[in-house]
């Protein structure tokens, strides 16, 4: 495509651009005038080719691609032909949903939507676009603007482990080996000290299994049929957005909170969590705080992160240790600095229950944590409930399941400190 060309054109004058600065850097002199001539030709044109891809993309945005994963796909020149499949070459904001080289020519979200409502047997012809629980798969290019997982929109996705569906059965239940923690924090491993020729001593891990079969989550709206036929590129963002929001809240709360029937285990519930008794009632205090590190695994602090209630922050900001200094640093959100409790980053969130309440307050460290993806996303539209009035459903959901990787707390080498990478105040 010519802006590919562009793009390429602007990448070389760059290099050349560069090539001269080093010279002259590693020859610690300034310009010769031809130099300089070149390093304004240079300039200009590149200048010239950022206002020509600005231009693109502006006449891009006119036509309907809202989005800048809709524009980059425009600009690299991805085919979408119905039903055509190509690899994706980057999944890393969608994470956990694998791409499957699925793409259609629809240009946004609530375009696909609609065949889906008013077209469905367009979407049929596409058997890898029907799921065997109903609904139409998502194409790839609108899984990473739906479901763009951060640290921001997700608590627990961008920092678990995740487990991948199996092929052609992605929710088929699926086993994974966990050393018994509770026989010692190797699993029951024996290390010793042999002498030279003496006999190795058997060691047999005492192991469990971690049983991850996934359950639906889903999410849904009702829209105006005349809403989805004429402002498509409008709803499409309202559509990601709200989809996005409330698929990853449940599923945080599923996570965090969760009993395991039917949903995620959630840390709350989890035997392998370490409860810490609050030092007063309907409140969290210093020492709370103190008992919470102490029983938090020491490899941990470097990758754990509090979850705090919203009600328990004006507590926190006046909370302050023996020596009278403040242990709550509110950092710069605004240049990317997260907010900290000694030292270890907080997420201040309603997915947790509120101030006085057992778990208002959690250290955990996701990276013990396990999701299994299954069937999805999908999409359904459906105007039967309410087709007197002209209205839609629309339904997106996946399938999803969650634990902790351990069974019990931890035993330290000490043979009686017990630590675990999920602690919660009750």
């Amino acid at each position: 495509m010519e802006q590919l060309k562009i793009m390429r054109l602007k990448d070389e004058a760059i290099n050349s651009r560069q090539e001269i600065l080093d010279k002259i850097t590693a020859e610690n002199r300034g310009y010769t005038e031809a130099e300089k001539v070149k390093v304004d030709k240079l300039k200009n044109e590149i200048d010239g080719f950022e206002a020509d891809l600005r231009k693109h993309e502006a006449d891009l945005v006119a036509q309907g691609f809202s989005s800048p994963e809709e524009i980059k796909a425009a600009i690299s020149g991805i085919p979408a032909e119905l039903g055509s499949f190509h690899p994706v070459a980057d999944s890393s904001i969608s994470r956990g949903f694998q791409p499957r080289g699925y793409v259609t020519e629809h240009k946004n979200f609530a375009e696909f939507v609609h065949d889906a409502r008013f077209k469905p047997e367009s979407l049929r012809t596409m058997s890898v676009g029907v799921g065997t629980s109903g609904g139409f798969t998502v194409p790839d290019q609108f899984v990473a603007q739906i479901f763009a997982v951060t640290p921001q929109s997700s608590i627990v996705r961008p920092r678990a482990q995740m487990v991948p569906g199996l092929e052609g059965s992605p929710d088929a239940k699926t086993e994974i080996p966990a050393l018994d923690h509770s026989a010692g924090i190797h699993g029951g491993i024996e290390v010793s000290w042999i002498a030279e020729g003496g006999e190795k001593p058997a060691t047999e891990p005492e192991l469990d299994l971690i049983t991850l079969e996934p359950q639906e989550v889903a999410a849904h709206l009702i829209v105006t049929d005349k809403l989805l036929r004429n402002s498509q590129a409008n709803l499409s963002v309202f559509l990601e957005k709200t989809f996005r929001e409330a698929i990853f809240c449940a599923e945080d709360v599923a996570c965090l909170t969760g009993n395991g029937v039917g949903m995620p285990l959630g840390v709350l519930n989890s035997p392998a969590r370490i409860n810490v008794a609050r030092a007063g009632a309907g409140a969290v205090a210093y020492a709370d705080i103190a008992n919470m590190i102490s029983s938090f695994t020491p490899d941990s602090w470097t990758k754990g992160v509090w979850v705090c209630s919203l009600s328990v922050l004006p507590q926190l900001m006046v909370m302050v240790d023996a020596g009278n200094h403040r242990v709550f640093e509110g950092k710069d959100n605004m240049k990317g600095l997260p907010p900290a409790l000694l030292g270890i980053p907080i997420i201040f969130t309603g997915r947790v229950p509120v101030l006085g309440t057992p778990g208002d307050l959690m250290l955990c460290d996701f990276s013990y944590y396990l999701l299994k993806e299954g069937f999805g996303p999908s999409v359904e539209a459906s105007p039967h409930l309410y087709f007197k009035e002209n209205k839609t459903i629309i339904k997106a959901f996946h399938n999803v399941d969650g634990e902790p990787w351990l069974t019990a707390p931890l035993t330290l080498e000490d043979s009686v400190t017990q630590v675990s990478p999920f602690v919660c105040l009750l």
